[in-house]
């Protein structure tokens, strides 16, 4: 009934003096507008489905619902406990990277105060040809450890930021896919 409402309303749309054809024609072209408007899509993320296929997953086998949520559960809980054992790995891998790197610094300056000493020392005692090569030896080693150090450091933090990438990179593709999957 609805739908010789519409085509009768069509031909009155589309004049008195138009064929039959046109009217059918107009009246198709209304009804594929009005089915597209109605037309709704649903869809939904993460490790619990909508609840109208929790419903029917329990209408099927009776305490599956309950089962699925305790297994979301179960994982969120799991993935909260790894990342905070990761986390305080890290912290306590940076306290040793700072106890290692004060423990460098307080043996460079050692060491650079030693070679100088040592050379004030020879210079004034009459070796100013060996305290000269002590000193500039000692402060060179010290620059060039330094700058080693340095480039150590960067190209180590480098390695370390591009297997986080690698690790981040490898968690959204098995996102992608996941949800790739539930919409099949």
């Amino acid at each position: 009934m609805k739908q010789k409402k519409i085509t009768q309303q069509s031909a009155n749309q589309a004049g008195p003096s138009t064929s039959p054809q046109i009217a059918a024609a107009v009246a198709n072209t209304q009804q594929f507008f009005l089915s597209a408007q109605i037309a709704a899509t649903q869809q939904t993320s993460g490790p619990i489905p909508h609840p109208e296929i929790l419903r029917q997953y329990e209408q099927l086998s009776p305490g599956l619902t309950s089962r699925i949520v305790k297994m979301a559960e179960d994982e969120a809980a799991h993935r909260r406990a790894m990342e905070a054992e990761a986390i305080a790995i890290q912290g306590r891998d940076q306290i040793h990277y700072r106890i290692l790197e004060a423990l460098g610094q307080i043996f460079g300056l050692t060491i650079g105060i030693s070679a100088i000493g040592g050379s004030v020392y020879m210079g004034v005692h009459g070796a100013e040809w060996p305290a000269s090569l002590l000193g500039t030896g000692g402060v060179t080693a010290l620059v060039t450890a330094f700058i080693a150090g340095r480039k150590t450091l960067l190209k180590q933090k480098d390695q370390e930021f591009a297997q986080q990438l690698a690790a981040i990179q490898e968690q959204h593709r098995q996102q992608i896919e996941s949800l790739k999957l539930q919409r099949q």
